[in-house]
């Protein structure tokens, strides 16, 4: 059994009490830029530090928002490394486009420069954008410098990709069929809704309830199974534990 197999039968590591990558001071600061869901949101509390959010995420089972407080957590080049990764884990099921963009993903976050990110931009529109590598490509190529004013959306493609990795490890299906196929309509292949890459959220009309999802706890348990070895990937590279390159 290799150690990232023995993962899935292991329980979730701790979430470490400081992560050096984090800029947002408190759980709150962090949560204006992830936008977390009803459930995630009642966790919630003043003077709660990031890696308190996450550990009390983890302890609900809630992966989708973890592996989301995460991608929004980090700066994008650990994002897209932690994508890449993360893609990379499930890489023999990926069909060939999908690896050149993984690849692509991995050059840009070991050596990020326009070189590097014009070919991820490249590499991903050669796909649907239904893969892993496709997205942590895209997450390269919509990266944009600190202060430029520019929406920051490399998260929303950081997500997709490391929710879309767990997903084929817990549901093969989702993976991309490898034989070449007639190119499709984007509305005729959708990702299931957990793992769609997430726009900034429209908002409601005032006063308009909130509609939330519940998933069933045996969905969520497996689910949560299948992440939690994608999550602790996140939290090493977070804390510093794993270095970029």
């Amino acid at each position: 059994m290799s150690f990232f197999e023995s993962l899935f039968s292991a329980p979730p590591p701790p979430v470490p009490a400081v992560l050096p990558k984090f800029t947002a001071p408190t759980a709150l600061d962090l949560a204006q830029a992830s936008q977390p869901g009803p459930a995630a949101q009642a966790l919630l509390t003043p003077q709660q530090t990031p890696p308190q959010y996450l550990a009390a995420l983890q302890e609900k089972q809630m992966g989708d928002e973890m592996v989301k407080a995460l991608a929004h957590g980090m700066p994008d080049r650990e994002g897209v490394q932690w994508a890449a990764l993360s893609a990379e884990k499930v890489s023999d099921k990926l069909p060939p486009a999908d690896l050149d963009a993984l690849k692509a993903a991995k050059a840009w976050a070991a050596n990020p420069s326009p070189e590097t990110q014009a070919a991820a931009a490249a590499a991903a529109a050669k796909t649907d954008l239904t893969g892993p590598g496709a997205l942590a490509a895209q997450g390269a190529a919509w990266s944009a410098p600190a202060g430029s004013g520019a929406p920051r959306l490399t998260p929303q493609a950081v997500t997709a990709a490391v929710l879309l990795s767990a997903a084929i490890v817990a549901f093969p299906k989702f993976a991309a069929p490898k034989a070449p196929a007639a190119p499709a309509a984007p509305s005729a292949v959708p990702l299931p809704e957990p793992l769609k890459p997430v726009l900034p959220p429209v908002p409601a009309a005032p006063g308009a309830p909130a509609v939330s999802l519940v998933e069933p706890p045996k969905l969520q348990a497996k689910k949560f199974k299948a992440q939690h070895p994608f999550i602790a990937l996140g939290l090493d590279i977070a804390s510093g534990k794993l270095p970029l390159g």
